[in-house]
């Protein structure tokens, strides 16, 4: 053992001797516990700019440290472009020196591709020409799954630190039918789950999984440390693959956090920032990344879809989906609740929403979480799954569901609805982060003894490499054989084509032989188009006559709907023409006997017992109107209370004409008395006084006597008036009862000359109706401005009789 020591010291300082780093860098055999200065080769599968994710910040994160401990750091990275031929481009990148190893071909990130000879040459002339201390493998994706095997046979050490589970799983995240997958790797398992091009069967499929694992078991016994960030993933590691557990070695990352958000608040002033404490307004729930199904989106929607309490939370979402088919899942799921989708973010952008509480339902078993660190700068607790390092970091600054559980998940989102308060201590329960700064002098450390180790004197065997030769061979022969039943193909279909090609000459000769036909066809043909064309311009004559004769037809028959209809209308004005006239006879019916009635009634006025005659014209059932006087029942009650009016007041007159009559008599009697006692007085007085200023006395005294009392009418001159009025009264109601015994009759002779010219041409019955009406309207104003006549024959209705009465 102590000449092992001895030759690898050795060969130690002969490799620092041919470096270019400054001698005294690397200990000397006396002063072993002297920290080393070294140059390391840090290797990656992606580096900034080209990419930005967690892995890469770590990077930066721990190399920038490095460099402020005094080492010398390169990177060497992968990435996704191509070249025409594999290359190498060197750039700078904050002050590192990167090396971009740059592939040709298609495919790359293939894992049957995961094996590349040309990444494998470029990368060992990277680290000839660094000539590094040691060799850290962050990651062996899309550069070559042998770079520990290439660094240990250019006897350089190697340290790797396993971020996710690459080396045992074709897929990375060992995620198979939406499930965590925990079988260990192998053709066995894995044959049915792993990607395959469509010319791979099951033997060549079997044989390069069993090929990839026992890479990666080779590559992880080649290191010298086998660094995992959490003890989860190293037990989850151990599980799928045959790892000596004395060479993992767990060492929590550097928390990045700060890189790219100078910002952010320090964890100690986010824990005691003021926080609402109002238990009425909404929980609100944070998650971010990279929004893949494995991490989980899907489980946190579903579990708010199962709390009949939606209301009580308020879901923010940062990052991107990339498969549209995930996308329309989430956005389905996020029907009916508060969720806000924050899309592209940077890290600075997580602060300006105020949140109570983080959610990392992740389906795979993560490494370490980054964004569970983020979450804790923050301030902010978190409710994560019981899937690797997640559960084991969250202590009691949060709560655990049972993952791919979203019932687990929807009971833990109850119970913090019911208790709330937990937030609070969930929050003081916060952990310090670790900073990278201890992390790298820790990983430093590390690097340390492995350079004073060295890299593995036995080296990898060549029992791998042999198979690896022969799975190449054996595909090379499966391509050729490939190749050779294409290439039969090809000759079958050359033959094939050898005896079409004399088809095609005879049919070529026959072709020439057809010409001449074909020119004779070819004549004939344009005197056919000729007469085609004749044909077709008289078709599209005949379609032009057609179209005027259609056109024709369709105004015909438009004008024979129309006259159809026109007839339809004029039958059923001619049918309620047919109904007027019916009804006008009906009306002329019941006024001429309505003339007839107020004939009567003016007759038997004029008798000495005055009485209404009895009503011959019945009304008819349905309302008449007779123009300028209004319903007929009006006219008959107008005409009836006139009647029985002027039969009161002849009643009364004939009353007070008796009475008159008798007074008089009775006055008469009285005159003849008086006079006969004025006779006798003027005697008396001319005899005793003989004098004819006496007699004039006594005829001032018969003047005296006109003032005598009437019994019930007073004095002879208001008994005169009274008549007079009476008088007067008697001959008004006689004088409308005449005006509307008149309006009747003109109203009937009105409706008779219509009822004659109905059945006359329309220009006719329009002239008549307009002469009608005028006829009628004269009539109207006639009736409307005539004075009370009074009758000549009847000494009654004069006044002058009444006057003498």
């Amino acid at each position: 053992m102590a000449f092992l020591a001895l030759i690898r010291k050795a060969r130690v300082s002969l490799n620092r001797e041919s470096s270019d780093i400054p001698p005294g860098s690397l200990p000397n055999p006396g002063s072993v516990e002297k920290e080393l200065t070294m140059k390391i080769l840090q290797v990656v599968h992606g580096f900034l700019p080209q990419f930005r994710g967690g892995t890469e910040l770590y990077l930066l994160g721990l190399v920038r440290e490095l460099r402020r401990l005094g080492h010398d750091v390169e990177i060497v990275t992968g990435t996704t472009h191509v070249a025409d031929e594999p290359k190498i481009d060197r750039f700078i990148h904050d002050g590192f020196p990167v090396h971009k190893i740059v592939l040709s071909g298609s495919y790359l990130e293939h894992w049957t591709r995961s094996l590349c000879p040309d990444a494998s040459a470029l990368f060992r002339d990277v680290v000839k020409s660094v000539r590094p201390d040691i060799v850290h493998i962050q990651h062996w994706y899309r550069l070559s799954r042998d770079l520990a095997e290439q660094a240990t046979r250019l006897d350089v050490p190697v340290v790797c630190t396993l971020h996710d589970l690459w080396t045992s799983c074709p897929r990375i995240f060992r995620i198979r039918d939406e499930s965590f997958c925990e079988r260990p790797l192998g053709s066995e398992n894995c044959l049915s789950c792993v990607p395959r091009f469509p010319w791979m069967d099951d033997p060549m499929t079997a044989r390069e999984i069993d090929l990839f694992r026992d890479d990666f078991v080779q590559e992880l016994a080649l290191a010298r440390r086998i660094i995992v960030p959490s003890e989860a993933h190293g037990e989850l590691v151990r599980s799928v693959l045959p790892v000596d557990e004395a060479r993992i070695h767990v060492l929590p990352h550097g928390t990045i956090t700060g890189l790219g958000s100078e910002s952010r608040p320090p964890l100690a002033s986010a824990k005691k920032a003021p926080r609402e404490n109002d238990r009425r307004r909404p929980i609100r729930l944070g998650m971010w990344g990279h929004l893949f199904h494995m991490k989980g989106a899907h489980l946190l929607l579903e579990a708010m879809g199962e709390i009949r309490r939606k209301d009580r939370f308020e879901i923010h979402i940062w990052g991107e989906v990339i498969e549209p088919a995930y996308k329309e899942r989430l956005e389905e799921l996020s029907q009916g609740l508060n969720v806000h989708w924050h899309g592209a973010y940077q890290p600075p952008d997580l602060a300006k929403t105020p949140l109570d509480v983080a959610v990392i339902p992740s389906l795979c078993a993560e490494s370490f979480s980054f964004v569970l660190d983020e979450a804790f700068a923050l301030g902010l607790p978190a409710i994560v799954s019981d899937r690797g390092a997640l559960a084991e970091r969250i202590g009691n600054a949060g709560a655990v569901f049972e993952a791919e559980s979203s019932k687990s998940l929807s009971a833990v989102l109850i119970d913090l609805i019911r208790r709330p308060d937990q937030i609070a201590a969930w929050r003081e329960a916060i952990p310090e982060l670790v900073g990278m700064d201890w992390h790298a002098r820790e990983m430093g450390r590390i690097y340390e003894k492995v350079v004073r180790e060295g890299a593995p004197l036995e080296g990898p065997g060549n029992e791998l490499l042999e198979r690896r030769l022969g799975h190449l061979a054996r595909r090379q022969r499966e391509s050729e054989a490939l190749m050779f039943g294409y290439l039969g193909h090809i000759k079958r279909e050359q033959g094939r084509g050898d005896h079409y090609e004399g088809v095609v000459k005879e049919m070529i000769a026959k072709e020439i032989r057809m010409g001449a036909e074909k020119a004779r066809a070819e004549d004939k043909a344009r005197d056919l188009e000729a007469q085609l064309r004749t044909l077709r311009e008289e078709v599209r004559s005949r379609s032009a006559e057609l179209k005027t004769m259609d056109d024709a037809l369709k105004t015909m028959d438009k004008e024979l709907k129309s006259m159809d209809r026109d007839l339809k209308s004029m039958d059923r004005e001619l049918k309620a023409r047919e109904s007027r006239i019916e009804e006008r006879e009906r009306l002329l019916e019941t006024l001429g006997l309505e003339v007839e009635w107020l004939r009567e009634v003016l007759l038997l006025i004029e008798d000495d017992e005055p009485r209404l005659p009895p009503v011959h014209a019945p009304i008819p059932e349905t309302s008449v109107h007779v123009p300028g006087l209004g319903p007929m029942e009006e006219v008959r009650s107008m005409d009836e209370a006139l009647s029985r009016g002027f039969l009161k007041t002849l009643r009364g007159l004939r009353e007070g004409r008796r009475f008159l009559t008798d007074h008089l008599a009775e006055k008469d009697r009285v005159v003849v008395r008086l006079a006969e006692m004025v006779e006798e007085m003027r005697r008396a007085f001319t005899a005793i006084l003989g004098s004819e200023e006496r007699f004039d006395e006594i005829e001032g005294a018969e003047e005296a006597v006109r003032d005598v009392d009437v019994p019930v009418l007073g004095t002879l001159g208001e008994a005169r008036r009274v008549n007079l009025d009476l008088a007067r009264e008697a001959l008004t109601h006689v004088a409308q009862l005449r005006r509307s015994l008149e309006a009747a009759e003109s109203e009937v002779l009105l409706l008779r000359a219509r009822s004659q010219t109905e059945s006359e041409p329309d220009a006719e019955t329009e002239t008549e109706a307009e002469s009608g009406t005028e006829t009628e309207t004269e009539a109207e104003t006639a009736a409307e401005t005539a004075e009370p006549t009074p009758d000549p024959a009847g000494a009654e209705g004069s006044p002058k009789a009444a006057e003498d009465v």
